[in-house]
């Protein structure tokens, strides 16, 4: 879903009054194409955002680019479209085709990322079982110490971004630094469903983003994860098999669903046992699970992670509310006992 927060500037809708409530939109808008289209028809493209933000570029949606070269020249477009205007980028020039792409253009971002060279920069990076914690520079001066309950390198660069953002908004360092220890993160990315025992649910679904999310486990807590992986679209998992293979292979033991088709037809030859077949010739503990069973069982061990873009979440959740019960329980249970 869309991500949208409320705060106190005004904005102006093309063919529309401009609003008097002092609304302004963030919007969080996906790169695949019919999505995209969608929200132009909407009107929603056309607001002249004065902050822009680019995180990210990967190779995805190829069942509607066909190849990557267009994907690129939909971000070239963006990117351009800051030049002559009084439109902010804010760019993360730790991805290398974002890089690429702004050595070609006439934009000058807000650049950020962990390269000292950005205009932001995080270095004296410590990574606990608590979250991050990092020292911030702007364009070379020392701003402060950050610490963060969020987890993974992925989300330094995301904090970054949004740090730069509110910067171009207004902000302080010293608001910002005072306020982002609360923000917890959101929900499906690195979402806590239980912490005794370990218990996350992630929207991760291509294999930069499992890839990323496995390893910020294991960096924080010195271990890798348990895994169970729902696979999103046949024409995904067609593009970006081996890549699949490769960022899979980073869990302790994987369990994979069937494909959630997303209304795919699979006229692909992919399958969930293809997949668990080519993880196990690798020597990686994988099997095929039909569902998730309505109780917890031996089968499956903690530390586990549930990952994927389709209806795992509501797996997931249930699996962690029947484990909050089991628990309690067996605290009742215990209680009892001790009593008598």
């Amino acid at each position: 879903k869309p991500s949208t927060i409320k705060v106190n500037a005004p904005i102006t809708t093309p063919g529309r009054k401009a609003h008097t409530s002092g609304y302004a939109i963030f919007k969080d808008s996906c790169q695949f194409g019919p999505a995209y289209k969608a929200l132009e028809i909407l009107g929603i493209i056309s607001i002249p955002a004065s902050i822009k933000t680019l995180i990210n570029i990967d190779n995805d949606h190829l069942s509607y680019y066909k190849n990557f070269e267009t994907l690129l020249d939909a971000f070239k477009t963006y990117i351009d479209q800051t030049h002559n205007t009084s439109q902010q980028l804010v760019a993360n020039i730790d991805n290398p085709w974002i890089q690429s792409l702004l050595s070609k253009s006439s934009t000058t971002p807000l650049s950020v990322g962990l390269d000292k060279k950005a205009d932001l920069y995080a270095d004296a990076i410590e990574f606990t079982k608590q979250g991050l914690k990092m020292t911030l520079y702007f364009q070379g001066k020392k701003q402060g110490v950050l610490s963060s309950a969020l987890y993974g390198t992925h989300n330094i660069e995301n904090s970054l971004v949004g740090i730069a953002a509110a910067l171009c908004a207004g902000l302080s360092f010293s608001e910002i630094l005072n306020a982002l220890p609360s923000f917890l993160g959101t929900q499906k990315r690195f979402e806590w469903l239980s912490k005794t025992p370990h218990l996350i649910l992630d929207y991760a679904h291509h294999p930069t983003a499992i890839d990323a999310t496995l390893k910020a486990y294991q960096t924080h807590f010195k271990t890798a994860a348990n895994l169970i992986f729902q696979p999103h679209r046949y024409s995904r998992l067609y593009h970006y098999f081996d890549a699949f293979v490769d960022s899979l292979s980073k869990a302790k033991s994987i369990q994979v669903l069937p494909i959630y088709s997303a209304q795919e037809t699979e006229t692909y030859g992919m399958s969930s046992q293809k997949l668990v077949n080519a993880l196990q010739q690798k020597n990686i503990k994988a099997s095929l699970i039909d569902s998730l069973p309505t109780a917890p069982n031996n089968q499956i061990q903690e530390p586990l992670m549930f990952m994927g873009a389709g209806d795992i979440e509501q797996l997931a959740r249930a699996y962690a509310k029947q484990t909050s019960n089991n628990s309690r329980k067996k605290t009742v249970v215990a209680a009892h006992q001790n009593q008598t």
